[in-house]
Formats: structure tokens, C-alpha cells, sequence
């Protein structure tokens, strides 16, 4: 996704991500393969990709804590796939329509 971008952050960091690293300020980021911590201030970019983030569907009675989940609320795992040199997760947003998440550019 754009907040792995936006965020130096990598992939497993941003999809293990949970809604209270959101802050006023920006996004709480903690990395973990070398344990630093971060904010990332809230940029133009970075909230319009988190406002796609809260449109991701959840079944019926769900919840979930994490900011990028499955229906099910658990944590995204093993649904990316690389089109054009970017790593994609495809996703269903609550309208039905499909979009993409930009995960990480290997460009």
C-alpha cells in the first residue's frame, strides 16, 4: 500500500498496523526488524490512503483492531500479488467495488 511507501515502513509493519498507531499527530510506527520507533506526520497523500484503508468491509457483527484487515478482522496476510513491478493486496471496498492497495513500489 502508499503508507508503506509514504511511511518507510515495511510491508509486515504497515498489515500489522492496529487503529490506536493512528494518531492526531500521524501514524505510530514501530519497526520490527530494528525495533524503531517513529511518527509519521499526516501528509495529503498518506490520510486520502488511510480513508481508503477505513472503506475495507467487515462481516456482519465484526470488528476489527487493526487499520488494514480481511473481513474477518484478522490481519491481511499472503493476498498480494505484483502487477507492473508493484506489489498489490486486491480488496473489496464496502461499496462492492474493487480497488488495490499499494503495498510496496519495486520500482
Amino acid at each position: 500500500m502508499e503508507v508503506s511507501y509514504l511511511c518507510a515502513a515495511r510491508q509486515a509493519d504497515v498489515l500489522a498496523m492496529q487503529k490506536s498507531q493512528l494518531l492526531e499527530e500521524g501514524i505510530f510506527i514501530r519497526q520490527g526488524k530494528t525495533g524503531e520507533k517513529q511518527i509519521k506526520a499526516w501528509s495529503g497523500r498518506l490520510m486520502a490512503a488511510m480513508e481508503l484503508a477505513k472503506n475495507l468491509p467487515l462481516k456482519d457483527g465484526v470488528s476489527s483492531v487493526y487499520a488494514l484487515h480481511q473481513k474477518t478482522g484478522a490481519v491481511i496476510r499472503g493476498m498480494d500479488l505484483i502487477v507492473g513491478g508493484i506489489r498489490l493486496a486486491r480488496m473489496r471496498s464496502r461499496n462492492s467495488r474493487t480497488c488495490f492497495l499499494i503495498l510496496h513500489s519495486m520500482i
